[in-house]
């Protein structure tokens, strides 16, 4: 496994196990930018730590679990593609959901760019 693949399966192994906020803090560059579709609430550039930190927790506050499974990573380059399955339960009405996700990671000396 390359250095770019093992630091995002680290990547998505502290999420599942700490949470998002010490995945961030352990991975993320300092200034790493995030960039959701403009057309998402809250979407659009985030940049730094801090603003990735806020935009993750956003999304995270209507849910009591939020767990992300890869199933698959493809690397090109600096940049690794993950597809993975997101399994989340509704903080107000316990629902239980399942979606596949892809995210784009760039990875630069072990940091999340």
């Amino acid at each position: 496994m390359s250095a770019a693949l093992a630091t995002v399966a680290a990547v998505y192994e502290t999420y599942n196990r700490d949470g998002a906020s010490a995945a961030i803090d352990r991975w993320a560059d300092p200034g790493i930018e995030w960039r959701d579709p403009p057309d998402l609430p809250g979407g659009g550039t985030h940049h730094g730590r801090r603003a990735v930190r806020d935009r993750v927790d956003s999304i995270h506050s209507v849910f009591d679990l939020y767990e992300m499974e890869p199933t698959e990573m493809v690397e090109a380059g600096e940049q690794v593609t993950v597809v993975s399955t997101a399994r989340a339960r509704g903080r107000a009405s316990g629902a239980r959901g399942e979606m596949t996700l892809t995210h784009t990671w760039v990875v630069r000396n072990g940091r999340l760019a």
